[in-house]
């Protein structure tokens, strides 16, 4: 009913890491040299991401995993 119980070094948690680690480490270095309206519109996409995520019901996602 509830999936795989969490591991620390699992493959999902530990590829996770990495996305996060790599998207850290190149969106400063992508976003140097460009306007500041281009880094205010990508501003704005990841504060709508980060909405999106953190509003978002969370027993929809439990429920949408259950239906796989």
């Amino acid at each position: 009913m509830y999936g795989t119980p969490f591991e620390i070094f699992g493959v999902v948690h530990v590829l996770t890491i990495a996305i996060v680690i790599l998207i850290s480490a190149l969106l400063p270095k992508f976003y140097k040299n460009k306007s500041d309206s281009q880094k205010l519109t990508m501003a704005r996409i990841i504060i709508a991401v980060m909405h999106f995520i953190l509003f978002l019901p969370h027993t929809k996602i439990i429920s949408v995993r259950e239906s796989l």
